[in-house]
């Protein structure tokens, strides 16, 4: 509501129907901040994604969970459970895709897929990496959209597999878009894609 109180525009419609403001004029709400990061040793659990540093530590900007707003480790799903999944190893390099929702189109295309755009600017190349953590592999979309851009399916992982993953090395970068607010970087990306 706040950014379509900045962007005041006349009802739109299309097909009879009233069409959101936001999506209408998607390239004025400007890309967020981001961070691009590579951890030794971290731990992935999932599906509600939560990214744990060998020391311990909740990396809140890519930690999300439905309802819940990260401002303290203690929050985290992790803390409310008396046991946590057996981990697993991922040698080599895995580049996280996986976000909490994004196992629907929506939150897999505005967030989660575009985050290969941020690691692009961060200077990662999908060549160096072993392995692709998601969210889950079973819908159709998110097949077709790696396979798009050249990640090979046979080195994508997701947590139906396993749901707590210790990754030798870990590049992360921050969600690409607020949750609902996708950027025009995130658009752009999806439309040269």
């Amino acid at each position: 509501l706040l950014l379509e109180s900045e962007f005041p525009l006349p009802a739109l419609h299309e097909h009879g129907h009233r069409i959101c403001s936001r999506i209408a004029h998607q390239d004025r709400i400007p890309a967020r901040d981001f961070s691009a990061i590579r951890l030794q040793d971290a731990h992935v659990f999932g599906p509600s994604v939560m990214v744990v540093t060998a020391a311990g530590r909740v990396i809140c900007e890519v930690s999300k969970e439905w309802g819940v707003y990260l401002d303290t480790p203690e929050a985290s799903w992790i803390q409310r459970r008396f046991f946590l999944p057996k981990p697993k190893r991922l040698p080599g390099r895995t580049f996280l895709l996986a976000s909490t929702g994004a196992e629907t189109f929506n939150h897999w295309m505005m967030e989660s897929l575009p985050r290969l755009a941020l690691a692009e600017k961060a200077g990662i190349s999908i060549r160096e990496i072993d392995y692709w953590l998601v969210s889950r592999k079973s819908p159709p979309f998110v097949r077709e959209t790696l396979e798009k851009i050249g990640v090979p399916w046979d080195r994508v992982v997701d947590f139906s597999e396993n749901q707590h993953w210790v990754c030798d090395s870990l590049d992360l970068v921050s969600l690409a878009s607020d949750w609902g607010m996708p950027s025009g970087l995130a658009v752009e990306f999806l439309r040269k894609a």
